[in-house]
Order: C-alpha cells, then structure tokens, then sequence
C-alpha cells in the first residue's frame, strides 16, 4: 500500500497508517462500531474492550490500515480503511470507517477504489457488518465471511 497519494477524490488524500498517531483514532471508531453490534451489544464494557483490541491488533499487524485525510493537512482524518489482498483471487475488506460529517460525499467509495482497484468487477468479502455494506452489497459484490478475519 502507499504512503500519500490522491485517492481519485480532489478533497482526500490516502496516507500510511501511523500508529503512534492514528492508532487511538482507529481502534475509538472500530471499538464503537462493535458495541453498537448485536451480539456484542450484550458483552460487558471489559469484554467489548478485549474484543475489539485483540481483532484490532491482530489485523492491523497483517492489513495494514490507510487513513483518509485533507490533502492540505495529514493530521485532520476523515477516516480509515483496513483491507488486505488474502490471495490473488481473495479481498478482504475488515473496516472501513468515514466520519459522520464526511459521509455521502464519495470518501469511502474513494478509499475502497484505492484499496481494492477491481471493485465491483470481484468478489470483495467483508469481515465486519455495516450500514455502508448492506446499502452498497450489490455495487461493490461484498459477500460477508466473519471467518476471514482470523485467517493468519
């Protein structure tokens, strides 16, 4: 994956994952999205907690996140992606994460288009449900398989 390049969107830029900067932002939004998850919904604040850091840390030492940013300032983050290319013939979407006032603007059609270039011409798996991949499951060809993300 690459460092800063355009993201074929004039107001987004895709930077490398920084963990010493971008790791509390990543694993606050993925933490989130989890306890708002049914089963996880019923798990204790500890349980979500361990969870959320184990799945967090094992993907991100194998998928790499990329974060979004305004090209003028890396720091201001619109969000984040973690994927990974399993095989030639396996993508792997894990989370894929907009801020909310950044939404319907063409950012995470645009950050998946970096990540994955054959979108919505292969299969893309996703490990983690959302809101984005019901809505979209037909445009990008996103089949869901939670499995895929202990896969080593």
């Amino acid at each position: 994956m690459t460092s800063a390049a355009p993201a074929q969107h004039p107001a987004l830029m895709v930077r490398a994952y920084q963990p010493e900067v971008d790791h509390q932002f990543v694993l606050t939004n993925w933490r989130r999205h989890i306890a708002d998850l049914s089963p996880f919904c019923r798990w204790s604040h500890e349980e979500r907690e361990a969870h959320a850091r184990e799945v967090l840390e094992q993907l991100v030492s194998r998928a790499v996140p990329l974060m979004a940013c305004d090209p003028e300032d890396a720091a201001h983050l619109y969000g984040f992606i973690c994927g990974e290319h399993q095989d030639r013939e396996r993508q792997v979407l894990h989370f894929l994460y907009v801020s909310r006032w950044c939404r319907q603007r063409g950012f995470a059609t645009a950050l998946l288009r970096h990540t994955f270039p054959a979108l919505g011409k292969q299969t893309l798996y996703h490990t983690h449900p959302g809101a984005a991949a019901v809505f979209h499951r037909k445009r990008w060809l996103l089949r869901f398989n939670p499995y895929l993300a202990r896969q080593p």
